[in-house]
């Protein structure tokens, strides 16, 4: 699974950090609970299907799911539509199949973000090394016409008061 989903070309989704943003730099950050962010991860994952309450629970709590109550679904579902409506995303994106579970709505384009492009990347980090880091030969070529440059003024100024 990816780390980092776009949803409707509006919210991006860091699923290991759960959070939700409208901007890549994740500026404005609206964090989800664990099992809100397990919950949008599972939707994402099975779009366009239904995520029963067993299913859900044993995803997100494991064995302890078992003695999960419905409720509880609902509450983390609660707060997740209410998160994403804050960042442009309707509530109706995620459909309620009532005595079932949940279902992203087919409608919701999601679209997974190379890793390389996530904020948090190693990779990112690498690329956005200066100009100056990244061109030696600029920085030599600098070097020279800083040093030819005081000669010149030198030259000039000797022959200026001679």
């Amino acid at each position: 699974m990816e780390r980092l989903y776009l949803l409707n070309n509006l919210v991006y989704f860091d699923t290991a950090a759960g959070m939700l943003s409208s901007s890549l730099c994740f500026t404005q950050k609206i964090p989800l609970s664990k099992p809100a962010s397990h919950c949008l991860r599972l939707l994402i994952a099975q779009q366009g299907k239904i995520c029963d309450y067993p299913f859900i629970s044993h995803q997100i709590w494991g064995e302890r799911g078992k003695w999960t109550n419905h409720n509880t679904i609902h509450q983390h579902i609660y707060q997740l539509r209410t998160r994403l409506s804050k960042v442009g995303i309707n509530k109706e994106a995620i459909i309620t199949i009532p005595r079932m579970g949940f279902q992203l709505c087919p409608q919701v384009v999601v679209e997974p973000v190379k890793t390389e492009d996530s904020p948090h990347s190693s990779e990112t980090i690498k690329s956005k090394r200066t100009l100056w880091e990244r061109l030696p030969n600029l920085r030599h070529t600098l070097y020279v016409l800083i040093i030819l440059n005081l000669m010149m003024t030198f030259v000039l100024t000797v022959r200026f008061f001679l």
